[in-house]
């Protein structure tokens, strides 16, 4: 669905057709913070990310969009068997390690960064499997960041920030409570697709 037939549809609910009281880009803005914030809390988008490790070099950027890694692997793409999947630590526990190079062992997160510990002795490849969120819509001619499932959960928060916006607190409260409901539904439904996975996906990962 494009996001400006789905824009259309909550104005015509809202009983507000063209942009007097609310404009497209409040809208837009709306839309692109309530997926966001659907990524955050149901983890519904993930993707495997690969790069090149350099020669002792333990920090590695993660790419934009990212929320979480959640596995971790180092290896030659080119053996089988020979990728290992990473343990994951916290930084305190690296304080008294020996950081000579070698055949990374473990892996930190931060804000920004993936860490490999001991820094990688072979330029082999990372694979990590990470939560992400969908880029935002800047355009009514960019389709809605989700499957139609999702889209009453993004409809929801539309007219809760709308409501807020012009301090209609009980129609905001209202549209609230309806957007955390519909959030509990896609988790339960991704908690659900998420242990089916376990059954049907490849014993290989890369």
């Amino acid at each position: 669905m494009l996001w400006s037939a789905f824009l259309a549809q909550v104005r015509r609910e809202l009983e507000e057709s063209s942009a007097v009281v609310w404009s497209d880009d409040s809208f837009l803005y709306w839309a692109n913070e309530a997926s966001k914030d659907i990524a955050i809390q149901t983890k519904c988008s993930r993707d495997w990310q690969y790069t090149t490790a350099v020669v002792g070099q333990s920090s590695y950027d993660l790419p934009d969009r990212s929320l979480d890694v959640l596995e971790v692997y180092f290896g030659d793409p080119t053996t089988v068997g020979a990728r290992v999947q990473l343990s994951r630590q916290d930084f305190n526990d690296w304080y008294e390690l020996d950081a000579t190079s070698g055949t990374p062992v473990y892996y930190a997160i931060d804000d920004d960064n993936l860490f490999l510990y001991p820094p990688p002795d072979h330029a082999y490849e990372i694979s990590y499997f990470r939560y992400t969120y969908p880029a935002s819509m800047t355009a009514g001619t960019d389709s809605m960041p989700y499957e139609d499932k999702y889209n009453n959960a993004i409809s929801y928060f539309l007219k809760f920030k709308a409501k807020e916006q012009i301090d209609d607190w009980d129609g905001s409260d209202r549209f609230y409570d309806r957007y955390l409901r519909e959030i509990d539904k896609i988790q339960s439904q991704e908690m659900k697709e998420s242990h089916s996975s376990k059954f049907i996906a490849p014993a290989s990962v890369w």
